[in-house]
């Protein structure tokens, strides 16, 4: 019965996916909400008025709502630009300027039989950039990116479910905890009790503290960007704070979408003299930032918040990115914090729980 039960509950997660992913992204904001749901009920005129709660629950989605917008307008415009600015590059200027760091590299690749003796890198590049940079291609792809076109119907589906759930879940806290609550039995309501207060704050803290590393990232690279002189610092400190949301993964994709934009920005420049000075100030300043995370940021948010040894962590989100991509990469920590919550709550006769649970 217990297996026929965990199956149902799979098959029903998988093909309802969508709605659990809604109630998932709406109890995280109700979480980033609490905070500012208890400053505005300790608002009050006289000393008996104060704020209703749906009031409170209305203005903290508001509030979320205006930081998403803001981020909107500060990064899409300058993601649009960059794609313009792409259109407008002369193929033969950049093959002009590239071809003698390119022959130099071909020489070498030839002379340790890395590369058939003939080819032409200059002929390769200009194809590849020719590719790369047509219109058609970079309309198409920043398309698929944002969704726009192909998938305009679910965003607003997901928009006003996401709105809707967060807006019960923070003006009646105890919503979701009554409603699973009333199917827990008797015997286990002291510890599903106790699950859920420690869930909700160790979940809490590891919500702020992933906002902290974003915050901390994109602010200390668009700063950087900006002091070494790379343009579109802004934009490539935005990406890279929030692609850092991916553990591990988001800062390869962080440096290699900064050199993309910094490399396409200057193609005009001499290899020597012009870009690879650029290159080299981008690469210095994720190198500086990365080092901060992980001496600084990782051990703040991992150790002091889910209290997890970082090997464990590291083992725990490659075989969820096995699993499950990018979206289980994101998702590992949160779920494996519930599930040692859990384990330590009911099976914490177990050796192998009482190691993993040891530091919590």
């Amino acid at each position: 019965m217990i297996a026929l039960l965990l199956i149902i509950i799979a098959f029903a997660l998988y093909y309802l996916s969508a709605i659990v992913a809604y109630i998932v992204v709406a109890g995280v904001l109700s979480l980033l909400g609490r905070p500012i749901m208890s400053s505005l009920e300790s608002i009050h005129i006289g000393s008996h008025i104060y704020l209703p709660r749906t009031v409170c629950a209305i203005l903290t989605i508001v509030f979320f709502y205006l930081i998403a917008a803001l981020f909107i307008a500060a990064f899409v415009p300058l993601i649009i630009e960059q794609v313009s600015m792409l259109g407008d590059i002369d193929i033969d200027q950049v093959i002009a300027n590239l071809e003698e760091p390119l022959n130099n590299l071909n020489m070498f690749l030839e002379s340790y039989r890395l590369t058939q003796p003939g080819q032409q890198p200059t002929e390769i590049l200009q194809e590849k950039l020719t590719d790369l940079l047509d219109m058609g291609n970079l309309t198409e792809l920043f398309n698929r990116a944002f969704g726009i076109l192909t998938n305009f119907v679910d965003v607003i589906i997901a928009f006003f479910a996401i709105t809707f759930i967060s807006f019960f879940f923070l003006s009646d806290k105890d919503l979701l905890y009554n409603l699973v609550f009333s199917m827990v039995p008797k015997h286990f309501e002291v510890g599903f009790d106790n699950v859920v207060n420690q869930s909700k704050e160790l979940l809490t803290r590891y919500i702020y503290g992933v906002l902290t590393q974003v915050t901390v990232i994109a602010a200390y690279i668009t700063v950087a960007m900006f002091i070494v002189g790379v343009e579109n610092a802004l934009l490539i400190g935005l990406f890279a704070g929030f692609i850092n949301i991916i553990p591990y993964l988001g800062p390869f994709i962080g440096v290699s979408f900064g050199l993309f934009v910094a490399i396409t920005t200057n193609l005009s420049l001499e290899f020597y003299t012009g870009l690879m000075p650029i290159i080299l100030k981008v690469v210095v300043v994720f190198v500086s930032m990365q080092i901060l995370d992980n001496m600084v940021l990782q051990p703040l948010i991992f150790s002091n918040s889910v209290r997890a040894h970082p090997l464990e962590i590291f083992i725990l989100i490659l075989t969820a990115g096995t699993i499950a991509g990018i979206p289980g990469m994101i998702l590992a920590i949160p779920s494996y914090t519930i599930f040692r919550v859990v384990a330590k709550e009911f099976l914490s006769e177990f050796k192998v729980i009482q190691s993993l649970t040891k530091n919590m």
